[in-house]
């Protein structure tokens, strides 16, 4: 019926189903169809729980792998992130950060994982939701610290913090549209 619809061959609705499906989204039952992954409170503390994790790790890794102008190429980085503003150079920045962080963890695997993760918001996220910039600063700012000192699993709960208080965020401007809408806040039901 959506092929129908969208008048396209059945073909590209099921690789579309099967991305959606591997990005959490969708769900298949087999005998009994697809459908729609609750978005709640749950859902998306998890993303933001698993992003950090993965993060986290790449903090280890690269603290293991990098030399001292790694280091160097990263708290110049770090104090760009530190220094822009807008929501658009924030994002900028951020990627050139995480970015160079993933490639100095060089594991390819987590490259992989981390292009398969799909955004809670779409778009910029520090416009869509503009009280992340002051939380992804102090939380990359301490991640860096972690990381100048050789201290993983500072990184790693660093990494957590900034999670949780993005997910917090996200939550939040959820529940706030939905009340505005008139339609019950996400849940933490699943």
């Amino acid at each position: 019926e959506i092929a129908r619809r969208v008048g396209v061959s059945r073909i590209p609705v099921r690789e579309a189903i099967i991305v959606l499906e591997r990005e959490g989204w969708l769900r298949t039952e087999p005998h009994r169809g697809t459908f729609v992954n609750a978005f709640d409170e749950r859902a998306i503390t998890d993303r933001f729980a698993l992003h950090s994790r993965f993060f986290g790790f790449a903090a280890r890794r690269a603290i293991d792998r990098m030399s001292p102008a790694d280091l160097d190429e990263l708290t110049t980085l770090a104090a760009r992130l530190d220094r822009v503003t807008s929501p658009a150079g924030v994002a900028r920045a951020n990627d050139a950060y995480l970015t160079r962080l993933v490639e100095l963890a060089a594991s390819s695997r987590l490259q992989t994982v981390l292009r398969s993760i799909a955004q809670v918001v779409p778009g910029n996220f520090f416009a869509a939701v503009p009280a992340s910039i002051p939380v992804q600063k102090r939380g990359v700012a301490a991640v860096h610290a972690a990381i100048e000192a050789g201290d993983g699993e500072a990184a790693d709960r660093a990494w957590n913090a900034i999670a949780d208080e993005h997910a917090a965020e996200v939550v939040t401007m959820i529940a706030e549209r939905e009340r505005h809408r008139g339609a019950s806040p996400p849940s933490s039901s699943t």
